[in-house]
């Protein structure tokens, strides 16, 4: 399959902007696969240059907010189109576009240390491993008692976040849709959704002073509820371009389509000026007072006006070749960065500085590309003989494989 066909998705609904006709509902937006390479450079960036991105943590609220848009998009179309939603294939499909980049990770790294690492290594990375394989290791890293894991696996946390969205977000809202709830309490409930965790993250927000400071705070970070906005916040845009809500008249077009540079300005903000060092004031933003859901918010009016209204310069950077590559092999990308990191930093050979962070990003990406078309590529052709109705069209299917 050619990932970057040049032929336009179809059309479902249009709107004239400035004298061009933009798509306001289609089924596949290739700058949305720029803005996930631009999350995987923004985490890539921190694990080798924080001094240059110390925000670049938040290169995963992207993915977050990404993750909600496409999957409640994908959803929201299945049940348009078949009446329902399809569960055992949804959740067989969520498998096959997983697991097996996990499991290469898993089965290498493993072989590894068992040959090159320490008994107890071995003995780490064996109880390190059933959390991983069943999306609880966020949790098993917010343990008060702090249990001991294998290090290079420690960005994986964010993998259990989304696949503990994806198994509970499409039963609820199947039930939703099923029980003939109004569209308008879905989206409350959304909203409300987007809302919760910031109270939740100032309520259980301890003293700098405290002496579960640092418990806390990795609980906060790392839990599932305390980061469900950046979901949310996706999952609204998702259910408004599904059901085809979007702003239709000129004006909102032109105002979503000039708010998306000052969006894109306050995600770059963060990016770069963010820190996550305790007693920064930064810190004290992202956890306690809204940042994240400042930052899961602008993502998502950033992913509206470039599914509606999007700006020709921003779309045409996205749209490049080379950044809708580095999204299409993010996740395996993801996955191999911090144990490649980890590795050229003990590598016996001088290669420090400049050269860890060169040769980490160079095998990072090389890691991600082998992962996407020699692992996760046969196994996404026979993920779409789950897809309801074998005529899904071209562009249906890729952003299924994005999800």
């Amino acid at each position: 399959m050619n990932l970057f066909s040049p032929r336009p998705a179809p059309q479902l609904l249009t709107a004239s902007v400035g004298g061009v006709t933009l798509p306001a509902s289609c089924e596949w937006w290739p700058a949305l696969d720029g803005l996930r390479g631009v999350a995987l450079l923004a985490v890539m960036a921190l694990h080798t240059s924080p001094s240059i991105a110390p925000g670049g943590f938040l290169g995963v609220d992207l993915f977050f907010v990404l993750s909600g848009f496409l999957i409640t998009y994908l959803l929201v179309r299945e049940r348009q189109k078949f009446g329902s939603i399809g569960l055992r294939q949804f959740y067989l499909r969520r498998a096959l576009r997983l697991y097996p980049a996990l499991w290469g990770l898993l089965l290498i790294f493993g072989l590894a240390t068992l040959v090159f690492g320490t008994r107890h290594d071995f003995d780490v990375f064996r109880r390190t491993v059933p959390s991983v394989l069943l999306y609880f290791f966020n949790w098993r890293l917010a343990h008060p008692a702090g249990l001991e894991v294998t290090r290079p696996f420690l960005h994986l946390w964010s993998l259990a976040i989304e696949d503990q969205f994806y198994l509970i977000w499409p039963i609820l809202l199947a039930g939703l849709l099923a029980l003939r709830v109004r569209r308008r309490w879905i989206l409350a409930l959304v909203l409300a959704a987007v809302v919760a965790p910031a109270f939740l993250r100032a309520w259980l927000a301890p003293l700098p002073t405290a002496a579960n400071y640092g418990i806390v705070l990795r609980r906060l970070y790392i839990g599932t509820d305390s980061r469900a906005d950046s979901f949310f916040a996706g999952c609204f845009v998702g259910l408004l371009a599904g059901w085809g809500l979007g702003p239709k008249v000129r004006w909102a077009l032109v105002a979503l389509r000039w708010a998306a540079w000052p969006t894109a300005a306050v995600v770059l903000f963060h990016f770069l000026a963010c820190s996550g060092e305790p007693g920064t004031k930064m810190h004290s933003y992202l956890y306690f007072r809204g940042g994240f859901t400042i930052l899961a918010v602008s993502v998502a009016l950033l992913i509206a006006a470039l599914v509606w209204s999007p700006p020709v310069r921003m779309s045409r950077f996205l749209e490049t070749s080379a950044l809708r590559w580095v999204g299409a092999v993010s996740y395996g990308a993801y996955l191999w960065n911090i144990p490649i990191v980890a590795v050229l930093m003990t590598w016996p050979l001088p290669v420090v500085g400049r050269d860890v962070a060169l040769l980490s990003w160079a095998g990072s990406l090389a890691a991600g590309a082998l992962s996407h078309y020699y692992l996760e590529a046969p196994f996404l052709r026979l993920k779409h003989r789950w897809e309801r109705g074998r005529s899904t069209p071209a562009a249906a299917v890729h952003l299924a494989a994005a999800a």
